[in-house]
């Protein structure tokens, strides 16, 4: 039975997660803590069964399944938010 899709939050937390490559910057950029985004992403790499990050001192490498799900993602996610602010516009 195929896994269901990961919360948004999740999706989106590791998009920018992953272009900060820290959980801290990511945190201030969301309004989190940097514990949120820690677990946001723990929980997503356990929903995927991917390790996504290379945690190091002060600094994340994205793994190869990672950078993958980076590509794809970001656009879709941009996507959406161009779409949900014309329907916001439009309203």
């Amino acid at each position: 039975m195929p896994r269901p899709t990961p919360p948004l939050r999740q999706l989106r937390a590791f998009c920018v997660a992953a272009r900060h490559r820290s959980f801290k910057l990511a945190a201030a950029e969301l309004c989190l803590t940097p514990s949120a985004v820690s677990h946001q992403m723990k929980a997503l790499e356990l929903a995927l069964g991917l390790q996504l990050f290379e945690r190091r001192t002060r600094l994340l490498v994205l793994t190869g399944a990672a950078q993958r799900l980076r590509t794809d993602l970001e656009p879709l996610l941009a996507t959406l938010e161009r779409t949900l602010q014309l329907l916001r516009e439009g309203a």
